[in-house]
């Protein structure tokens, strides 16, 4: 018994009421996107500390209800966002094969 529940798209002052509901209606697990755009939006390596603390007080919402969480943290997470939500630092980032056969980092 799972709904889904963008906890990115909603004011955070909804998650609670929004918890109590799905507990209500007999749900037992929370669809839980993770983009990862809003994790790490502007280059490799700079995460947005403001959205990894929202995303743990709402699992922490999620705790108080006793709920399960089917996490689905990125790269993909649908089709409803530019890239499927893969930041757009990344798609500047490709990865080739040098002479010797060895991976290396092109920006393009």
């Amino acid at each position: 018994r799972v709904g889904s529940l963008q906890w990115f798209r909603l004011p955070e002052e909804d998650w609670d009421d929004l918890l109590g509901r799905f507990k209500a209606s007999g749900l037992n697990t929370v669809d839980m996107y993770v983009p990862w755009c809003n994790i790490e939006p502007r280059r490799e390596g700079e995460f947005d500390e403001l959205v990894i603390k929202a995303m743990c007080r709402f699992l922490d919402l999620v705790s108080k209800y006793k709920l399960w969480v089917y996490f689905r943290p990125g790269p993909y997470i649908c089709d409803e966002f530019d890239a499927g939500g893969v930041p757009a630092w990344l798609l500047k980032i490709s990865r080739g094969r040098d002479d010797d056969g060895q991976d290396e980092k092109v920006i393009i």
